[in-house]
């Protein structure tokens, strides 16, 4: 019932008395998961130090140190054929499951802590009419590949990904720290 009065209060606002009949919308707010940057934690510290995963009520985020793929850039022949199979595998994944892609994928360069990455963003729906979100990111740490992979709910708030962004930005300026330090 309150959802009736607040459509038509917003009817008559929008579009003026004469036009609100019978014909109201209904809204339902979006409930999405929100998280904070604190909300993100390892869970396999320390277990290979190539490998690492956060994870959140949002979803995940995996960080991958590729040791055999060295390359100078993100235009490096090497690494463009690696991004290429990789989303080649993403898609064969999404074509052989229940689950539908939502849109073309979204390819960019995106800049995090001044390296820059190949973006793939997938927006996938699943038989149980669930969305996530698939971010495969690749880039050059240290003249080393690194590959992160982010998979959240599709629904995520801007807030909580900025947090997650912000998380992004601060492993791969430890990564470049990291080698800067003897």
């Amino acid at each position: 019932m309150n959802q009736r009065i607040i459509a038509s209060v917003l009817c008559a606002v929008a579009l003026g008395l004469s036009a609100c009949h019978k014909n109201s919308v209904i809204l339902t707010p979006v409930v999405a998961p929100i998280a904070e940057q604190s909300a993100w934690q390892p869970v396999n510290a320390g277990i290979n130090p190539d490998y690492q995963r956060w994870q959140s009520a949002l979803g995940s985020i995996e960080f991958y140190h590729m040791a055999g793929l060295s390359a100078d850039d993100v235009h490096d022949p090497a690494l463009s054929d690696y991004a290429t199979t990789r989303q080649d595998q993403m898609l064969a994944g999404i074509n052989t499951s229940s689950d539908q892609l939502l849109g073309d994928v979204r390819d960019e360069v995106v800049s995090l802590a001044g390296q820059d990455f190949l973006q793939n963003t997938y927006r996938v729906r699943h038989a149980d009419g669930t969305r996530t979100r698939f971010e495969q990111l690749l880039g050059v740490v240290n003249g080393q590949g690194l590959q992160i992979s982010v998979q959240i709910n599709d629904d995520v708030d801007s807030r909580s990904y900025e947090a997650l962004q912000t998380l992004l930005v601060e492993q791969v300026a430890d990564r470049l720290q990291a080698a800067k330090t003897p």
